[in-house]
């Protein structure tokens, strides 16, 4: 790789392989003298061709590779993708829906689809709702395993001592690189 870069004008060190949860990874800081830089998909691209796997740029790294000395990441791309649509209907007599939902995409070629019903419908029920999705996607964003944030947030629900009505939590996990999916209803 790095003999293969330097013929392209691109100066890789440190290069590294992260092994992932069904995909594959890669870090490598890179620089370049050509003048105007270079895009770090056309790296991605030949790292691809010389690997026999297609990688793309993390969205977490630059876009353009120049002549300071820059971390970036390669990802496997995903093999499937997922279309997503949603439809809400508002119970008569109401303004507002008690059903509210999230689309979480993550770096590592999942989907999760989280849905939550409020108790009864209107605005109570749709603050219930809202807040179990909140709790949830900054349980994930901070890390936590699908099952352990479920946990979490069904504690921190019943502990507030409300009445037994409490929302329900419906959830598709997908993996893009194999193919599967979880369903959890809480």
């Amino acid at each position: 790789l790095i003999h293969a870069l330097r013929a392209e004008g691109v100066y890789a060190e440190n290069i590294c392989y992260l092994p992932g949860s069904g995909s594959r990874t890669m870090g490598m800081v890179l620089s370049t003298e050509k003048k105007g830089g270079f895009a770090a998909d056309e790296v991605a691209a030949l790292i691809s061709v010389l690997l026999k796997y297609n990688l793309e740029t993390s969205v977490t790294s630059p876009y353009i590779i120049d002549n300071e000395k820059r971390d970036f990441l390669f990802v496997e791309a995903v093999r499937l993708q997922a279309l997503l649509g949603i439809s809400r209907v508002v119970k008569e007599n109401e303004t507002v829906s008690g059903d509210n939902f999230a689309i979480l995409h993550s770096e590592v070629g999942k989907k999760t689809i989280l849905l939550s019903d409020g108790t009864g419908s209107g605005g109570q029920a749709c603050g219930e709702s809202s807040r179990v999705l909140d709790l949830m996607e900054k349980m994930l964003g901070a890390g936590f395993t699908l099952e352990a944030a479920v946990g979490m947030v069904n504690r921190a629900m019943f502990a507030k001592g409300e009445e037994p009505g409490h929302p329900t939590l419906d959830i598709c996990d997908i993996d893009l690189y194999s193919g599967t999916c979880c369903i959890y209803k809480i």
